[in-house]
């Protein structure tokens, strides 16, 4: 951008805390919990979504762009490539929900390693002068448990990698949406049975979400923006 001093075009510094209300792009760094996924085509006899194929729903005026890939842990994401992506689409002011833990459990991903991993995240997406919001990982459900016990989450380790983003998000000055203790939360005082119906069937895992799982998700990790100090919650509906 060029201004016009005394008969010559000079550059003109741009304002650095700039940021483009409009439209503003929502991008999801996840895993299997957050990917768009195919529509059941009646052979499966169930149907499986992802919480990013609903976020959108809770907000007004904003584009959804969901990278979320299953199977991926913090570091594959970077090395294959797909964090790079988001940061060439993005523009100053856009937003990134990262939501990683299920398969840094499941590779023995240490939580130090995660912890750092996390901060490159914060990093680079700072960087390009854009916004991270960091998603904690929903419970996994037991599949063993009797329809009319209580609701049993069936975690691993997945609570230590849930605490570290929280701590980790603190650290360098980033919201964190602890989606892990919502969803417990939520649950909390219903039958196996009835959360069970927020997952896909025990046959399957005791880890995806059905359709009502992805909503619930979703409408929580609003409810949890809106509480936070992050400027994307303005455009909540």
């Amino acid at each position: 951008v060029f201004a016009l001093d005394k008969g010559t075009l000079v550059p003109l510094a741009l304002d650095k805390t700039y940021e483009k209300r409009s439209p503003i792009t929502v991008f999801v760094a996840g895993d299997s919990m957050a990917e768009n996924v195919k529509k059941d085509d009646g052979t499966l006899g169930y149907q499986r979504e992802g919480w990013g194929m609903r976020i959108g729903e809770q907000f007004e005026g904003i584009t959804v762009s969901n990278q979320a890939v299953g199977g991926r842990d913090t570091a594959e994401f970077i090395s294959e490539g797909r964090l790079s992506s988001i940061l060439a689409k993005g523009q100053r002011g856009d937003f990134v929900f990262v939501s990683f833990g299920h398969n840094d459990d499941g590779s023995n991903i240490s939580i130090s390693d995660y912890r750092a991993n996390l901060e490159s995240y914060s990093k680079a997406i700072k960087e390009k002068g854009m916004t991270p919001i960091f998603v904690t990982s929903i419970s996994r459900i037991d599949t063993g448990a009797d329809d009319s016990e209580n609701w049993a989450a069936y975690d691993d380790d997945l609570d230590t990698y849930a605490a570290a983003m929280v701590s980790e998000a603190a650290e360098n000055g980033d919201v964190c949406l602890d989606l892990y203790t919502a969803f417990n939360n939520a649950l909390s005082g219903k039958t196996y049975a009835e959360a069970r119906a927020y997952y896909v069937p025990k046959t399957v895992d005791g880890t995806h979400l059905s359709t009502e799982g992805a909503k619930l998700a979703a409408e929580l990790i609003a409810k949890l923006l809106g509480e936070s100090a992050s400027t994307l919650k303005d455009l909540l509906k």
